[in-house]
């Protein structure tokens, strides 16, 4: 029994004497963890210019690898002089940084910053003096507020030829800023190409607009931004700026012809300087031939040709197509130029004129036939015009077949019941697969009308 005893005894201290090793040994990895991260961050943040230095590890296991990320914050006035001296620091001893981000002040748009992604832990003094020259020009802005600007580097930083083009993502509250933006840029750019883009300008529950601007050295910037001005009073999702032209894809066909689109081409007549002014027809698809394109743009023309003409433009938010029709008899037309036209891209609202209430048909290109569509257009209108108190009226043209839905403001029982026979014969006439009736206390499931 005592020797039982005694073996416990000394069973214990060894596992207590291999969970102290255990301990040492794990306290001596979590002192060394780190330490050339640490290293390094330090001696950045003893540079000149920079406010802090830091790093994180984060441990993506099982997914992928780890990584260390690094965060280098500057003073707004960061030089180029001092670039050389951060350079030489983040590149004098060996460590692991998988991805650094140096970035001026604070983290706040707001009061204007500048920022430079790398890869490795070693930046160039390039990609710093860049950032540098960034900085400066941030600083020339009669206003930074909302302004930022992201440099573009690609690969590591030492990869970072000073030849190549000075490219930099911006975000700007509004499209005032550019005239200023883009000057203080093409300095920093200091002899390289200036490549500049600035997307969702003004974007308050839409997608805004873009700005894309690729200036040569030399360029004559004045001219270009006294243009770009005029540019920016046309209702555009878009404006591209290039060495001897300016193009603004308008939101609109009425903006194409607008006194504001007239202004812009004079003034570029007088500059000699080339100016295209013509609607969105929104980005291609890739996969579409001129043949085809041709064919988009004979029907964008024809919406603005039918009966008593109509204005295409772009629902906002979002980029949904609007026809606006401004006859009635401009609205079977517009349908049918859109069921025909399956190069056309997107979806279409195509608007009734006002008539006291709301109505419009939906209809993707070539989702139906353009008899159908004109046929489910004339019912649509025709059930209208039997049922009073209506807020709306949609006929949806899917592939599955027309759906009429109206929508009415008078949710008494006795509305709803009028409206209810009203519609009953457009429920089994055979044009629309499904008519509903729509207004407040009726449920989803009780929307639909019985055919007689």
């Amino acid at each position: 029994m005592r020797g039982l005893i005694r073996n416990d005894r000394m069973g214990a201290r060894f596992r207590a004497a291999l969970a102290l090793a255990s301990a040492l040994l794990l306290l001596s990895g979590c002192a060394s963890w780190g330490l050339s991260q640490r290293g390094w961050a330090s001696a950045l943040e003893s540079s000149d210019g920079v406010v802090s230095a830091d790093w994180r590890y984060q441990n993506n296991w099982p997914s992928s690898s780890p990584r260390y990320d690094a965060t280098v914050i500057t003073k707004p006035d960061f030089s180029t002089a001092q670039a050389h001296d951060l350079a030489e620091a983040s590149c004098a001893q060996e460590t692991r940084i998988d991805a650094a981000t140096i970035r001026t002040g604070e983290t706040s748009v707001a009061d204007g910053s500048v920022e430079l992604r790398v890869e490795g832990a070693c930046i160039s003094e390039a990609a710093l003096s860049r950032f540098a020259r960034a900085a400066a020009a941030m600083a020339e802005l009669p206003s930074t507020d909302g302004v930022r600007f992201a440099l573009g580097i690609t690969g590591t930083s030492e990869q970072t030829d000073p030849s190549d083009a000075y490219t930099v993502r911006v975000t700007a509250p509004d499209t005032a800023a550019l005239p200023s933006i883009v000057p203080a840029l093409q300095n920093a750019a200091d002899g390289t190409p200036l490549v500049l883009t600035a997307e969702r300008i003004g974007a308050v529950g839409g997608s805004g607009t873009s700005v894309e601007v690729s200036l040569q050295t030399g360029a004559r910037t004045d001219d270009l931004m006294e243009l770009f001005e005029l540019a920016a009073r046309i209702d555009h999702r878009r404006i591209t700026v290039s060495d001897a032209a300016i193009s603004v894809a308008t939101s609109s066909t009425e903006a194409v012809t607008s006194s504001a689109a007239a202004e812009l081409s004079a003034a570029a007549d007088r500059l000699g300087i080339e100016a295209r002014i013509a609607f969105d027809e929104g980005a291609s698809t890739g996969d579409q031939d001129a043949s085809s394109d041709a064919a988009r743009d004979t029907a964008l023309d024809q919406l603005t040709r039918v009966p008593g003409g109509a204005v295409v433009e772009y629902a906002s938010p979002g980029s949904e197509l609007a026809v606006r029709t401004h006859e009635i008899a401009g609205l079977e037309a517009a349908v049918r130029i859109i069921a025909a036209t399956p190069e056309l891209r997107g979806s279409f609202r195509v608007h009734a004129p006002d008539g006291g209430t709301a109505f419009w048909v939906a209809v993707r290109p070539g989702a139906v036939s353009p008899e159908v569509a004109a046929e489910a257009t004339r019912s649509g209108l025709s059930a209208r015009s039997s049922i009073t108190g209506i807020d709306r009226t949609i006929v949806h043209l899917a592939e599955s077949g027309p759906e009429l839905t109206i929508y009415l403001r008078d949710a008494s029982s006795s509305a709803v019941t009028a409206a209810r026979d009203a519609l009953a014969p457009y429920a089994g006439s055979g044009v629309f697969t499904e008519v509903r009736l729509a207004a407040n206390g009726i449920d989803f499931d009780d929307q639909v009308v019985p055919a007689p």
